[in-house]
């Protein structure tokens, strides 16, 4: 939002006027969580990685990125027990129904599903 700074020392937050914000195109963010068996060996870890890195050059993914939950203070609201995430973009919701029917999609499920205790998917448009 545009500050306003007054003589006074203080400042206003202004709306911007109508048709002042660039318009940003639609996307559709895909949030996977993923608990894994914990008798995985680093290097079993570090093949899963591989295959996280993998999705994202699925030619429909507009960017994507991956991390193990952060070390954040513990709260009633947080739920940080996962041991990675991965978030994935499309610029549209048939893009992302393209990704979830690509054959290289396939192969990451049929390679690492084995190794899951638990998958949480949310997928969230703007």
């Amino acid at each position: 939002m545009p500050v306003e700074w007054r003589t006074d020392g203080g400042f206003d937050w202004r709306l911007p006027k109508p048709g002042a914000c660039p318009r940003v195109r639609a996307m559709v963010r895909h949030s996977v969580y993923f608990w894994l068996d914990p008798s995985l060996t680093d290097e079993q870890k570090a093949a899963f990685e591989g295959g996280l890195q993998a999705l994202f050059r699925i030619d429909v993914v507009r960017s994507g990125s991956y991390g193990k939950a952060a070390a954040t203070a513990v709260r009633p609201v947080t739920r940080n027990s996962f041991d990675y995430a991965l978030v994935l973009e499309f610029d549209s919701v048939e893009r992302h129904d393209a990704y979830q029917t690509h054959p290289e999609h396939d192969v990451f499920v049929n390679s690492f599903a084995a190794w899951f205790k638990e998958v949480l998917v949310f997928d969230t448009q703007f």
